[in-house]
C-alpha cells in the first residue's frame, strides 16, 4: 500500500484516505476467519448506494454525529416526493430512475410486438430523403420489349445530373437489374404510360409525428468516396413474423416521371400494349430495394453455429431483390455478416443481435419476480426508525 500510494497518488477528493483502501490492512484477517471470499459484481448494489445513500448524504451537513439522521431525512423526502409526483402524473418531476424504468418497461412492450425504439405505423410515420440524389432512366426498344437502365447522379434534390459522372460510384449491376425488372412497363396507374426516370437518394430519414426517435437509413454504393453503407432493417414482410433485411436502394416515387405512349401503339408489340393498356396499382411515397433473410433459422447441426439466447443466425436469399415501402420498415437492427461469397462478395448469411436493453429477459424472468414479490403498500410509512435503529 505505500508502494502504491508512492507510484499512484490520488489527488482528487479526499485522495487515498477512503474506505476501500483502508480496509485492505484488515482483509487478511477477515480471509484467515471466513475463507476466501466468492467473485462477486458490486455494480449493481454499488448503483443503488449512490442513488439511495451517497446523493442523499451530501444534502447533509456533513457531520459525524448527525449525518445518518440527516441522511435518513432526506432519504424520506426523496421517495415521499417521488410518489407524490407520480400518483399526481407530474411526469417530468419524477426522478430520472424513474423515467428510465417507465421507459424501459415501454421499449419491452414494443419489443414483444416485434417493433423497435421508434413505432413506425404507416399513419404516424413521417419519410423524408437526404442527400446525394440520383436519378435512374429508363430507355427502351422500338417494339417496347426491351429496357435498359442508367444512372446519373444529381447535383441537388429534383435537380439536374452532376457534369462530372466518372468519378462517382454507381450501383451495382444486380440492384440496378432488380429495378429494372420491377418497373419495366409501371404506368403508374395512367393507361398507356410507360416510367422513364425516377429519383433516388443515399439516405432516408424515419420519425414519427412529433419528430421523436429519427432513425436514419442509408443506402450509398460510396459512402464519401469509400465503401458502400447499406443499413440492415427489420421489415414487416406480408403479415409474416419481422424479417431482416439490409437495404441496397431507395426511390421515390413521387419524383417519376412518364410518357405517353398512346400514339406509339402501332410500333410497340402485342405484349407491351397489353402490359401498359391496364391500369396498375399505383406506388405512393419512398420504397426500398432489400435483400431480406429468409425466415428459416440455420439450424443448429451446422458446426459453423454457435448458439446465443442474444442472437439469431439467417440465411439470405440467394440471388433475390425485393422492392417494398419503407413504411413496412420497423427500425434498424445490429447485424453482422456472417459468410460472405468471395466471387461477387454477396451475403449469405447474417447474425443479427437483440438490442441491449432487452438483453437480461433472456436470463432473468422479472415478471415472475415480480408476481412474486408482495404487493407494497403506499400508505404506510416508507420506514420506522426502529428498523434503522
Amino acid at each position: 500500500m505505500e508502494m502504491y500510494k508512492s507510484v499512484a497518488p490520488r489527488f482528487e477528493g479526499m485522495g487515498l484516505k477512503l474506505y476501500k483502501f483502508h480496509i485492505l490492512k484488515k482483509w487478511y484477517f477477515y480471509i484467515s476467519l471466513y475463507g476466501s471470499p466468492n467473485n462477486g459484481d458490486s455494480s449493481r448494489c454499488e448503483t443503488g448506494h449512490i442513488y439511495n445513500l451517497k446523493k442523499c448524504g451530501r444534502k447533509t451537513q456533513q457531520r459525524a454525529d448527525t449525518i445518518n439522521y440527516q441522511t435518513g431525512i432526506r432519504y424520506y423526502e426523496m421517495n415521499l416526493i417521488r410518489r407524490i409526483t407520480i400518483e399526481c402524473g407530474v411526469y417530468d418531476k419524477i426522478t430520472k430512475y424513474e423515467r428510465e424504468m417507465i421507459e424501459k418497461k415501454e421499449r419491452e412492450e414494443r419489443h414483444a410486438e416485434g417493433l423497435h425504439d421508434i413505432d413506425l405505423e404507416e399513419q404516424d410515420l413521417i419519410v423524408t430523403t437526404k442527400g446525394p440524389y440520383f436519378r435512374l432512366f429508363f430507355s427502351y426498344s422500338a417494339d417496347g420489349d426491351k429496357v435498359s437502365i442508367a444512372m446519373k447522379w444529381l447535383n441537388k434534390k429534383n435537380g439536374d445530373p452532376s457534369k462530372n459522372q466518372t468519378d462517382r460510384t454507381s450501383f451495382e449491376m444486380p440492384i440496378l437489374s432488380t429495378v429494372k425488372d420491377k418497373l419495366h412497363g409501371y404506368n403508374g396507374g395512367k393507361e398507356m404510360h410507360r416510367l422513364i426516370s425516377i429519383d433516388g437518394s443515399a439516405k432516408s430519414l424515419l420519425s414519427n409525428n412529433n419528430g421523436d426517435g429519427t432513425q436514419s437509413i442509408r443506402a450509398c454504393p460510396s459512402y464519401r468516396s469509400g465503401a458502400p453503407w447499406n443499413d440492415f432493417v427489420s421489415i414487416s414482410w406480408e403479415n409474416e413474423a419481422i424479417l431482416r433485411a439490409r437495404v441496397m436502394m431507395i426511390l421515390d416515387f413521387e419524383s417519376c416521371d412518364f410518357e405517353d405512349v398512346s400514339d406509339m401503339q402501332t410500333e410497340l408489340s402485342e405484349s407491351s400494349v397489353g402490359i401498359l393498356g391496364r391500369e396498375h396499382m399505383i406506388r405512393i411515397g419512398v420504397h426500398a430495394i432489400v435483400h431480406s433473410a429468409s425466415s428459416q433459422r440455420r439450424t443448429s447441426e451446422d458446426e459453423r453455429i454457435i448458439n446465443s439466447k442474444i442472437s439469431n443466425h439467417y440465411l439470405m436469399e440467394k440471388d433475390k431483390l425485393q422492392m417494398i415501402s419503407i413504411n413496412l420498415v420497423r427500425g434498424l437492427i445490429f447485424a453482422i455478416p456472417d459468410v460472405i461469397d468471395s466471387t461477387n462478395n454477396d451475403i449469405q448469411s447474417l447474425i443479427t443481435v437483440s438490442e441491449v436493453p432487452y438483453w437480461s429477459s433472456h436470463f432473468f424472468d422479472y415478471e415472475k419476480f415480480e408476481e412474486s414479490m408482495p404487493v407494497p403498500n403506499f400508505d404506510s410509512e416508507t420506514f420506522h426508525w426502529e428498523e434503522i435503529e
